[in-house]
């Protein structure tokens, strides 16, 4: 997989700061959000971008997973927590769907998301303030 996302010119310089990418951990995407997962699971791929915002949920802060202005769920508590550090410390994250675990003609029971984090570069690193 490793090899793919570097070989690949769409994982290359997608973002403005031409920041090259490395898989951090597959991570699976807790409670999908069953109302809204019907409307797009057709359009769902190994491979989409999804988009990482925070959230705040009884009471505590997590990060969801959204896909075209729709949530699919959220991430574990524990990588919430370490990914919300990180993104108020400037470090610009990606994530893409690795893996959908459904049946024929049904929304997916299962979605796994790669976290892409920047490698570092000669150049410091990438800032981007962290919007909630």
């Amino acid at each position: 997989m490793k090899a793919f996302i570097q070989n690949n010119p769409f994982f290359q310089s997608k973002n403005l700061f031409e920041v090259n990418y490395h898989v951090k951990r597959e991570i699976p995407v807790l409670r999908l959000s069953e109302a809204q997962l019907p409307l797009i699971f057709r359009q769902l791929r190994v491979g989409s971008e999804v988009i990482l915002k925070q959230f705040v949920a009884e009471g505590e802060i997590f990060v969801t997973v959204y896909y075209q202005g729709f949530k699919l769920g959220w991430l574990p508590k524990d990588v919430s927590s370490t990914l919300l550090n990180e993104l108020k410390n400037g470090r610009v994250y990606r994530a893409v769907v690795s893996r959908v675990t459904k049946k024929r003609f049904l929304p997916p029971s299962q979605i796994f998301v790669n976290i892409l984090s920047p490698m570092e570069h000669e150049g410091g690193q990438t800032c981007i303030s962290f919007e909630s």
